[in-house]
């Protein structure tokens, strides 16, 4: 189940043609709305025993009002809730946080926790782009705790759980094509990743719907999910994930991961 997370944990949410390019004069509060909550239901067509009840993924973002250090900046929240058959076989939850600068789309602080009740772990992401360092930390299963400094050059860079938003922030202004490359931090290492989208449709909720299909590019296929592949379906004006497909995962096949309410005030499902 750490699959689920890792991509909606797009989830994970995207960052050669440049036909399709990021809209950089915009801030982020372009593309953020403060409340704004997303919820997924989890579904394994191949197993008979979960069928269409996985569980639910709710993403959740909000500006940050709070004193501190990032006052003006906006957090991203996942929480996973697995159903009683799965969570039967896997005993597993995990919730994920991002903390992304309102100026530019670029992660600041994430944090993932994860685990079984008796083997839960920790890591946290902590992006500092005048020093141009990201500290990692890390609670181990065992209680241990590690701490790991790398050094990059780049202006900006997104995190598992920000890169499904990021995806917002890109133009897909021809009928086919890939995404210029991008920069994701996860896994204490910097990987570059680009996207080979198309307009297309698709069956979305009884319907069929136009959509933007996307999924890694040949050249960094199974960098966003570990060895898996993964494709996510968009809803072309406000590009929000409607349909997030990992492929590839043992026993289980094919995860399927479904928008089943959004209260973004442009979105209609």
């Amino acid at each position: 189940m750490k699959l689920l997370t890792c991509t909606l944990v797009f989830i994970c949410t995207s960052l050669l043609n440049i036909s399709a390019c990021a809209q950089e004069s915009q801030s982020t509060s372009a593309y953020l709305i403060d409340g704004e909550t997303l919820t997924y239901s989890g579904s394994a067509p191949n197993l008979l025993f979960i069928g269409a009840n996985a569980g639910k993924v709710t993403l959740k973002t909000s500006k940050i009002r709070s004193p501190g250090e990032y006052l003006e900046d906006w957090q991203i929240k996942l929480d996973l809730d697995l159903s009683g058959k799965i969570r039967w076989a896997y005993n597993y939850d995990a919730s994920l946080s991002s903390i992304v600068d309102d100026k530019v789309f670029k992660f600041l602080k994430y944090n993932k926790k994860d685990g079984q009740p008796s083997r839960r772990r920790e890591e946290t992401y902590l992006a500092s782009y005048e020093k141009k360092q990201v500290v990692s930390h890390y609670v181990h299963p065992d209680k241990t705790k590690s701490t790991k400094e790398l050094a990059f050059t780049e202006e900006s860079l997104t995190d598992p759980l920000s890169l499904l938003y990021y995806l917002r922030t890109l133009s897909y202004d021809k009928k086919e094509g890939v995404t210029p490359p991008f920069k994701i931090f996860n896994r204490g290492k910097i990987t570059e990743v680009s996207l080979d989208y198309k307009y297309t449709t698709s069956r979305q909720r009884r319907s069929r719907k136009k959509v933007i299909h996307i999924k890694p590019s040949q050249a960094t296929r199974g960098t966003i999910i570990r060895k898996r592949d993964v494709e996510i379906f968009l809803d072309p004006e406000t590009k929000i994930p409607l349909r997030i497909n990992i492929l590839g995962i043992p026993v289980i096949g094919k995860l399927v991961l479904e928008l089943k309410s959004s209260n973004h005030p442009k979105l209609k499902l």
